[in-house]
Parts: C-alpha cells; sequence; structure tokens
C-alpha cells in the first residue's frame, strides 16, 4: 500500500546515518587498536592514523546527523515516526522539543554518543601524545553505545531501538494503518511527560550525560596503559580529564537536584531516588580516584587502588545506565526508564566491560609498582588515602540499598525498602560528610611524607579556635531540629556542621596565610571549600525546613481522596479572595484566571503577606494537563527565593479547571426589619442597616457597574465556629433601569440578593447557600532557609574542579 503524506527521506537519512556512525566507529576502533597495541612498522603509523582519523570524524559527523534527522522529526511533528509519536505533541512549545530528544532511550543514547565523539575530536586536535590509546577503547565504547539504536534482529535477537521505526511498523495489527491516509486520522501526539517540561530537563541531561562521556576518558587512559604494561605513563596526563569529569558530572547531578527542587512536590531537592543515587555513586569512585592519583603523583603511592578506582568510576556510570534503563527501578523511582526490550543487552553490554576491565587489572595486577613501606600517619597523603577510601566505601553503600530491587530479581530475596529511606541514607551518609570534611580541613596543616608537630601546633589551633565559636554561633542563632530523629543523630550533624565550618575556616587561613594567595594553587582548596559549603547548606536547610501550611480551617477536600498521598493536617485550603491566617503570614487566593492555552497549564495566583513586616509577594503555583495519555493534572511548585530562605509552594488539589460546578439552588425570600436576624444551616445573618449613604467599598462597586445611586443592605453573618462576615447586597439605578448587584460570603457558601423595599420599615432579601459560589484550592507550603547555600557551594566546588583541570592543561 502507497501511504498518504508521509515523510520517510529524512527517516532514511538518519537510519543511513546511524548505520554509518556504527560502522565508522568499527572501522575507527579497529584502526586505533591496531595502531596503539599492534606491531606495525613505524613508516605504516601515519598513513593508518590518518585514516582512524577519517572514520572516526566520519562517526562524528553522523551522530550529528542522526541528531539533526531526529530534531527534524521532533519539531515538524511527523507523526508517522514512532519517536515523535510517542515524545511530542502539537501543543508542545518550542523550548521543550529538545527536551522530547531524550526523553527516550534512543535519544539520551544518541546524546552519549554524540559527547563522546565530540571529546574524541577534542583528542585528535589536542592531546596527540595519547590519541591511539585513548581512541581505541573510546571507539570500542563507541561501537557498542551504537549498538542501542541500530534496531536491527540477528538471529532472532534484536538489537536495539532504532529511533527512526515507523509508527505503522510498531503497531502492525492496528485497524488504522489499513488506510492510506492514517495520518489524517492521527490528530495528536501522546506528548512530552508533564515533569518534564521545564527548562532545568532542556539542560540538565545534556550536562549529565557530557559527565559520563567524561568518565569514558580516564577509563581509557588506565586500560590503554595496561594493554601497553607502562603502568605509571597516564598519572600526570590523566588528571586534567579526571578533574573535568567531576566537576561537570557533579554540577549535572545538583541540576537534577535544582529540577526536582523546582518541578517535584517531596519538597526539596534529594530524596535519594534510585536515579539520583545513581548518578551520585559513579562520582563519589572519581573523587576517590583523584584523590589517590594525587597521592601517587606525590609520593609514588596508591597506584594500585588509582587505578582501580578509575576502572570501578565508569562501570559504575555503565551500571547506572543498567538500572536506570534496564527497567528494574520502574517500581521505585519516579524517572526511571521502563526497559524497552534492551534490557538483556544492557546486562551483556555491562558484564562486557565489567569482565574484561577487571580482568585485565586482576591479570597485571602483580606488575603494577608499589611501595610496600606503610606511609606515615601524619603525612598528608595518608589523610587522603583515609579520605578516598571513606568515599569508595560510601559509594558501595549507597549503591548497594539503591540495587536492593536487582538483588531481590537475581537471587528471589524479599529485602524490604526502609520505611523512611531518607533517614535510612543520612544516618550513614552523615558520618560520611564528617569524616570526609574534617580530614579535608586538617589536610591543609599536613605535608607529603611527613609533618612535625611543631608545624601542627603553630597553624592548627587558631582555625580549630574559629571554627568552634563560628559553630556555637550558628547553634545559637539557627535552631538544627535533627534531635527529632534521636541524640545520636543529632550530634552526629553539630559533628558534621563543626567539621564543615573547620574546612572552610582552614580554606581561608591556608589562602591567606600559608599560600599568601597564590591563587594559582588554590583550585583544589577551592574544591574543598565548596563541598564544604554543599554540606553545611545541606545541614542547615534540611533542619530548618518548615512546614507552612498547617490546617487551620479545619476543611479539607483531601479527606474524602483515598488515593491522596498527602496529609489533611499538613495543607491548607484556601477560599477565593478570603484572606487567611497562616502562620507569619496572612494568605489569600486570588483566583486561576491565567493559563497557557497550549499545554493547557493553569496558574494560581496567591497573595502573601507577612503579618509583622507586612511585607507582600505573589506566587504562581500551576497544575498542567497529564500527557502519556493519563488522566488527571501534575502540580508545579513556585517558590520566592530570597538570601535567607525560599518559599516553596505547590498546590494539592484544585478544582476541576475547565468545569465549574452548575449552580442549581434557587433562592429563598425572606422580609426583615433592621436588626432582624434568620438562620442558615450553619448559622445566623443580621440586618444592621439599609443605607443609601455608601461606604468606600460599595461606591467602588457602583463605580465598577457605572452605577450613580443606589441603596445597599448591610448584613452581619456569623457561622457556628464564631467568625463573623459582612455581605452587602445592593440596587441600583442606570439610566432608568434597576441594576442588581448580589453579594457572597465564599466562606460560607452564601450568596444574598437586594430584592426590594416592601415597606418603609422592611425589606426582601433573598438568600442561598450554594458550593457552586465557592472557589478553593489546597496547597502545601514550606519555608527552606538558607538554601541558597546549598546551590553556592554547588558554584564554588565547579569552579574549584574546573581551576585545577586547567591548571593541568597541557594542550599535548
Amino acid at each position: 500500500m502507497d501511504y498518504l503524506n508521509e515523510h520517510l527521506f529524512v527517516g532514511k537519512i538518519g537510519i543511513l546515518a546511524i548505520v554509518t556512525h556504527f560502522i565508522a566507529a568499527l572501522f575507527a576502533a579497529i584502526i586505533f587498536y591496531s595502531l596503539a597495541f599492534g606491531k606495525y612498522k613505524q613508516q605504516e603509523q601515519p598513513r593508518l592514523l590518518l585514516v582512524a582519523r577519517a572514520f572516526f570524524i566520519l562517526h562524528f559527523i553522523s551522530v550529528v546527523v542522526v541528531f539533526l534527522s531526529l530534531y527534524q522529526i521532533l519539531i515538524q511533528h511527523y507523526f508517522e515516526f514512532s519517536y515523535a509519536y510517542q515524545h511530542s505533541n502539537l501543543n508542545l512549545p518550542l523550548k521543550y522539543i529538545l527536551s522530547c530528544f531524550w526523553e527516550g532511550q534512543e535519544g539520551s543514547f544518541l546524546l552519549w554518543s554524540f559527547w563522546n565523539a565530540a571529546i574524541g575530536l577534542v583528542f585528535i586536535l589536542k592531546f596527540r601524545a595519547w590519541e591511539k590509546e585513548v581512541l581505541a577503547i573510546v571507539a570500542i565504547f563507541q561501537v557498542l553505545l551504537g549498538t542501542m539504536v541500530l534496531g536491527i534482529d540477528v538471529f532472532g535477537f534484536h538489537i536495539g531501538n532504532n529511533p527512526f521505526t515507523l509508527l505503522r511498523n510498531e503497531m502492525v495489527n492496528a485497524p488504522i494503518f489499513s488506510q492510506a491516509n492514517y495520518l489524517s486520522k492521527i490528530q495528536d501526539g501522546i506528548g512530552l511527560n508533564a515533569l518534564l517540561q521545564n527548562y532545568w530537563m532542556v539542560i540538565h541531561p545534556p550536562i549529565l550525560f557530557l559527565g559520563f562521556a567524561l568518565f569514558t576518558y580516564p577509563f581509557a587512559f588506565v586500560v590503554s596503559s595496561l594493554l601497553k604494561k607502562e603502568y605509571t605513563l597516564f598519572a600526570k596526563d590523566i588528571l586534567m580529564w579526571s578533574l573535568l569529569s567531576a566537576a561537570v558530572l557533579g554540577l549535572g547531578v545538583m541540576m537534577g537536584a535544582a529540577w526536582a527542587y523546582e518541578s517535584l512536590t517531596f519538597g526539596g531537592y534529594w530524596a535519594w531516588d534510585p536515579v539520583e543515587n545513581a548518578s551520585l555513586v559513579p562520582w563519589l569512585i572519581m573523587v576517590a580516584a583523584i584523590h589517590c592519583n594525587l597521592i601517587y603523583n606525590k609520593t609514588k603511592r596508591s597506584l594500585r587502588t588509582t587505578i582501580l578506582f578509575y576502572i570501578l568510576a565508569f562501570l559504575f556510570v555503565l551500571y547506572s545506565t543498567y538500572l536506570t534503563r534496564s527497567g528494574v527501578l520502574g517500581d521505585t523511582s519516579v524517572h526511571a526508564f521502563t526497559g524497552a526490550g534492551i534490557t538483556l543487552q544492557l546486562l551483556l553490554f555491562l558484564l562486557l566491560f565489567v569482565v574484561s576491565s577487571l580482568a585485565l587489572f586482576v591479570f597485571q595486577y602483580k606488575k603494577i609498582p608499589t611501595i610496600r613501606e606503610e606511609e606515615k600517619t601524619h603525612s598528608r597523603e595518608f589523610l587522603m588515602f583515609v579520605g578516598s577510601i571513606v568515599l569508595f566505601l560510601s559509594a558501595i553503600v549507597i549503591s548497594f540499598k539503591t540495587s536492593l530491587p536487582v538483588i531481590n530479581k537475581i537471587f528471589h530475596t524479599t529485602f524490604a525498602p526502609p520505611s523512611d529511606v531518607p533517614f535510612s541514607y543520612n544516618s550513614n551518609q552523615i558520618f560520611v560528610a564528617l569524616i570526609v570534611t574534617l580530614l579535608s580541613g586538617l589536610g591543609f596543616f599536613y605535608k607529603f611524607k611527613s609533618t612535625p608537630k611543631a608545624h601542627l601546633k603553630k597553624h592548627l589551633w587558631l582555625p580549630v579556635l574559629i571554627s568552634f565559636i563560628i559553630t556555637v554561633g550558628i547553634l545559637i542563632f539557627i535552631q538544627l531540629t535533627f534531635y527529632a530523629k534521636g541524640l545520636g543523630f543529632y550530634y552526629s550533624i553539630v559533628l558534621t556542621l563543626l567539621c564543615s565550618v573547620f574546612c572552610l575556616v582552614a580554606n581561608a587561613y591556608y589562602l591567606v596565610v600559608m599560600v599568601k594567595k597564590q591563587f594559582s594553587k588554590y583550585g583544589g582548596g577551592l574544591a574543598h571549600a565548596g563541598f564544604a559549603l554543599l554540606i553545611v547548606g545541606i545541614l542547615i536547610s534540611s533542619s530548618e525546613k518548615k512546614i507552612l501550611s498547617w490546617n487551620t480551617t479545619g476543611f479539607s477536600p483531601l479527606q474524602n481522596n483515598e488515593n491522596q498521598s498527602e496529609s489533611p493536617l499538613e495543607n491548607i485550603t484556601l477560599i477565593k479572595n478570603l484572606k487567611t491566617d497562616m502562620g507569619d503570614y496572612a494568605v489569600t487566593f486570588l483566583g486561576n484566571d491565567s493559563m497557557d492555552t497550549r499545554t493547557k497549564t493553569f496558574f494560581y495566583h496567591i497573595l502573601f503577606e507577612h503579618k509583622k513586616t507586612k511585607e507582600t509577594f505573589s506566587l504562581y503555583p500551576d497544575v498542567i494537563q497529564n500527557t502519556k495519555n493519563q488522566e488527571g493534572l501534575t502540580p508545579n511548585p513556585a517558590s520566592k527565593n530570597d538570601i535567607t530562605k525560599d518559599i516553596f509552594v505547590y498546590l494539592t488539589y484544585v478544582q476541576d479547571v475547565e468545569k465549574k460546578p452548575e449552580d442549581t439552588v434557587q433562592y429563598k425570600k425572606i422580609g426583615l426589619h433592621i436588626k432582624d436576624t434568620f438562620f442558615y444551616s450553619t448559622g445566623f445573618v443580621t440586618l444592621t442597616k439599609v443605607s443609601k449613604i455608601l461606604d468606600t467599598l460599595v461606591r467602588k462597586r457602583f463605580a465598577e457597574k457605572g452605577i450613580d445611586t443606589g441603596i445597599t443592605a448591610y448584613l452581619s453573618v456569623s457561622d457556628r465556629n464564631g467568625s463573623r462576615y459582612e455581605s452587602h447586597p445592593s440596587i441600583g439605578l442606570k439610566n432608568g433601569e434597576i441594576i442588581y448587584l448580589p453579594d457572597t460570603v465564599i466562606a460560607n457558601n452564601l450568596m444574598f440578593n437586594f430584592n426590594k423595599l416592601v415597606s418603609n420599615n422592611q425589606f426582601e432579601i433573598a438568600y442561598k447557600e450554594s458550593q457552586a459560589t465557592l472557589e478553593y484550592i489546597t496547597l502545601k507550603v514550606f519555608e527552606f532557609p538558607y538554601i541558597n547555600i546549598v546551590w553556592l557551594g554547588t558554584l564554588v566546588m565547579f569552579i574549584g574542579f574546573i581551576l585545577s583541570a586547567k591548571k593541568r592543561f597541557s594542550g599535548k
């Protein structure tokens, strides 16, 4: 059948580019490997090297063509392609099209491959001393990564998923594809996950995958050194790449934390989610490897540990890929991929690198140079080595806990996750932070190989004293609340805070007193300072995080929602235009008349007024219509960011945003004299006066309607909770026509109308009680104090890593 209006050409270009990308990487791998580890004659190498470079450059160009072809399909909404249909829709803003690219497995593998190839070009241009050896390993990895997007069947085994597969080839039996004009029946795509429609998800994945790609290069350095049996050759040249990889991956991980803070509703930036952990573990091991590498460069010790940690850092990147893409974490993580038919392929991919690289290390282990004599405990290398081991053990513990679903599946065990997942991690990782910050601070005062006691006495006492004073000051002005988890945990928090402050003070002392402001020597110190600042920010913001939205009204729609995970006690319900007390603030819900019609995003205007300072500000949390054929709405938080604190709010219940309930309740008429009272279901109403003299509020209402003169009934409404409200229904005259201005008391679902004057002293008032008059939302509000310290610590640590990498840049 000849199908109508399909755009097959761009798909054919993409498929051709994928095949070229795979084949070019394969030939580049073969030639680079032969040149690096084979026995070619010297005169043959230049010609073959040019051929290898040509294949690698062709490989890079092919990846770019694949990228552009897939982007064209997404931006033009060619729904005949399954990838466009599954991940985009017509309403999606242009700024989120890139998020569609890496929402799927195939796009994220291509992004990873693109970064690997781009860094490889940098090697060809600037680092030719290691070009053959490193690019041989990288090209092998690119070949295996390329199999993830091939989408072919070999002997009944399906290899990879091709992003250019046609929808009709995936849904062969669907009746719609029996029609040549089936595209006219496809009105829209499934769309991008609502949680990913955030600017952080445009920039976070590229940075994260750049970090993953950079981890390939230290791995390639050490593996090629093992293959060449030149075990010490890599030690200096590798440092720039390992520091750069730690900087970029660390930044990518914290960008993910920022996305979680702005888009997820658990009220924080880190929840020890399995996907978060899977990215953190390689970073911890890489930092451990960097410190062991520095030890070797200074003392010729720890070479074996250095090589092992570099290998494991990369292997845990692959393991994190398996965890997040095989589907084994589908029930335990909010943002893991499903298996998508490549689970076995991912496992084989992982095992190939694990077995080959660790076997190579084991077989060469005894030949790797080592110093038998133990290092002295009062040396800087001893502190660095202990810190490295602590970081490594931390990574192993986190990885083990994260891997429980995998362990249960493989060994048929029934390990259950802890009831309080964050605390189960925090209770042991706090000791890691304590030890690492303490050792980082002490490291500035110790020297390599040996440190005289007089040197320590001269320099150590003042930073310790200053740190103690600062910590006491923090504890006085900021009441850490971790004692709720037990005194032992509380004391460990206090000690960690002291050690983190000590690390910061030691940094400043080292810079000013010991190296005389020589900033060229300060990259590593800045990275340590950033880490300590990050820990301080985590401790303070997590401890002082407060729930502001305690339910003081007694009304909550969450009580009747069986699927609601939120506690009704921690969520306050705001009635439109009714000022409500909420801790230090008076809060008013002003309406939801703002919306993005393309994405069906509805914004809610919340006005905050601080009771003491009278500061006012508005926040606009929103809900977005779910995609992926799911019903309901996904909330997106909003926050007010100050230097010392953030106010963080998200919606936990909203009424139907597109359909208001129909008001079918009829008015009840009642004749009243001044001071007469009548009862309604939950209270009573008193007519206090009727007047032609208008107060400011009523005069404003008349002016809005263009009414010149009128008469107003003043009603006092009391409810059974003792609350009192005023209502002012009016009758006006405009161009000789009578205009009725009803008024409401939305807190009690009451609507009043001033019907007429019955006699000189009797008036007809109409009233009704109707839920249709009540507009309300339910929301949760947190206060995060000093959370900017977390983001500042991240930035400082990143700059420190970059400065250290720049210092070691050779350009050769």
